[in-house]
């Protein structure tokens, strides 16, 4: 067991998440803990002078954004909402604005046992056959959503909230089924509704935008959005963890849900642990479309080591990755990730040549030129997926997934003592995570026991 810094000024104790071992036959690739010992701070930082004082709303404030709903149709998860969406415009870009079609008093009174409001098929409680989870229907910001918890276990009222990657648009009940089959722990997470819709030809197909969904036709912007997600994550910690430890546990754009309102929003006062698997990438959205260019990238073994090419990061799969354009043929899902927010099309990934100074909204989103809270009192465990490709469905490793977006955000990260860097090889993107091999860190870093 690795032992790790103490975390300390906590008002109320929280957090675990933990990732269980792979109940697939797939190979478990090996793994190599980079160092997290102090290194010098990444050029790209010095945009960031200091940690925010503090964020505009508590915790408890922004649990109280969130409205919950009546569920009339608990098989039809969807009829809770009442929905506007604005007309496509020439680029196909359009608003979706939720409401509770009836509000809910108690929240108590309204949840209803858990339906995917993707599937339709129940989530049950992984240590309680046949017992579904509860699950209510709320609304923040504009935007509706679920939350589907378990009301069994709890070691230590240990709590672990997950979120999917994308748009957060799924449930994660094979990565919750491995947690509670193994602990005793709670689990919760949230399912987005789509909201804005990308339809793409290539890997994903449709594509829900859930959180990130703007509201109207004004720019929202990915700060203000992020609100939705602190505001879930808060009325989780709230109402559902019995003031005991709670933590999160995410990949992908899921890492950028469960960090950013850590940065903007000041949960670190409520956090205890987090788990950050592919991403968060929303250092410098200009890099992402094409608009800034680096010349000194990170070795994606360790998290920390500085390069100009793969030689100099010790071997085989070891890339030397650079804050910079999105590439693989997902060009489209980041061009709507950076676009849609801000009502705009400025970034054009395909069209780079014709890119010329960032745009200032852009900056404005990012991590790189926003003040923010990178005194972090909680341990984080960055994980990176190296070195794999699933045929099944084309899915790549983290080299193609805005890598190069990681690195600062994980080197600005306050005391160094507090992250750590892990890297999977022959993994892909998100797979050390959906396959459960991320569980040793999130075991050590929670102090979970098996059952």
């Amino acid at each position: 067991m690795t032992i790790r810094g103490s975390v300390v000024g906590k008002a109320i104790v929280g957090a675990l998440w933990i990732f269980l071992l792979p109940a697939c036959t797939a190979e478990q690739p090996s793994a190599g803990k980079g160092t997290s010992a102090a290194a010098e701070a990444p050029a790209e930082s010095a945009a960031i002078e200091a940690p925010a004082t503090g964020a505009a709303l508590s915790p408890a404030e922004l649990a109280g954004l969130l409205q919950v709903c009546e569920i009339p149709e608990p098989t039809d998860p969807g009829s809770a909402f009442a929905v506007e969406r604005g007309e496509p415009n020439e680029d196909g870009d359009y608003w979706v604005r939720y409401a509770c079609a009836q509000a809910c008093a108690d929240w108590r009174q309204c949840t209803a046992d858990a339906y995917d409001p993707r599937s339709g098929l129940v989530i049950e409680h992984s240590r309680q056959t046949g017992l579904p989870k509860r699950q209510i229907a709320f609304v923040v910001d504009g935007m509706g959503g679920h939350l589907a918890f378990s009301t069994d276990g709890a070691e230590d009222d240990k709590t672990i909230f997950l979120q999917s990657g994308g748009g957060g648009t799924d449930y994660l009940p094979q990565v919750a089924d491995m947690l509670e089959a193994q602990t005793n722990v709670r689990t919760a997470m949230s399912a987005w509704a789509d909201g804005f819709v990308i339809s793409t030809t290539y890997i994903t197909g449709d594509e829900g935008w859930g959180w990130l969904t703007r509201p109207g036709e004004a720019p929202a912007g990915h700060k203000k959005l992020t609100r939705r997600m602190a505001a879930v994550i808060a009325w989780t910690h709230e109402h559902l963890t019995g003031g005991g430890m709670f933590g999160t546990a995410a990949c992908s754009l899921g890492s950028n849900a469960t960090f950013g309102p850590v940065y903007w929003y000041g949960l670190d006062k409520i956090i205890d642990y987090q788990l950050l698997t592919g991403g968060p990438f929303l250092w410098d959205i200009n890099a992402g479309c094409g608009r800034r260019q680096y010349d000194l990238g990170y070795c994606a073994n360790d998290g920390v080591t500085r390069c100009t090419e793969n030689g100099q990061c010790g071997g085989q799969g070891n890339y030397c990755d650079f804050t910079s354009v999105m590439g693989s043929g997902d060009e489209f899902l980041y061009e709507a990730f950076a676009n849609h927010p801000l009502a705009t099309d400025a970034c054009h990934i395909l069209d780079v040549e014709n890119n010329a100074e960032p745009y200032p909204p852009f900056d404005a989103n990012s991590m790189a030129f926003t003040e923010g809270d990178w005194e972090v009192d909680h341990e984080i465990d960055l994980v990176v997926d190296l070195g794999g490709k699933n045929e099944l469905d084309g899915e790549r490793d983290d080299s193609y997934s805005q890598m190069g977006h990681f690195f600062p955000i994980f080197n600005a990260i306050r005391p160094a003592r507090n992250r750590h860097w892990t890297a999977f090889h022959n993994s892909y993107h998100c797979q050390s995570f959906d396959k459960g091999w991320s569980i040793g860190l999130v075991i050590d870093g929670m102090e979970l026991e098996r059952r």
